[in-house]
């Protein structure tokens, strides 16, 4: 599978959480929009806005 570029809105919500785990372990590069930094872990593949 080619990897891609996802857009996860709501990143630190718990759907979001699994949204984005999921996501980067499958090698894609991921985009977090977050209200806040510290309820989310960073990880390789993923930038957090």
């Amino acid at each position: 599978m080619k990897h891609k570029n996802v857009l996860v809105l709501g990143a630190s919500g718990a759907t979001g959480r699994w949204g984005i785990q999921i996501a980067t372990e499958r090698g894609h590069h991921v985009t977090a929009l977050v209200r806040s930094k510290e309820n989310i872990q960073e990880r390789d593949g993923l930038e957090i806005i």
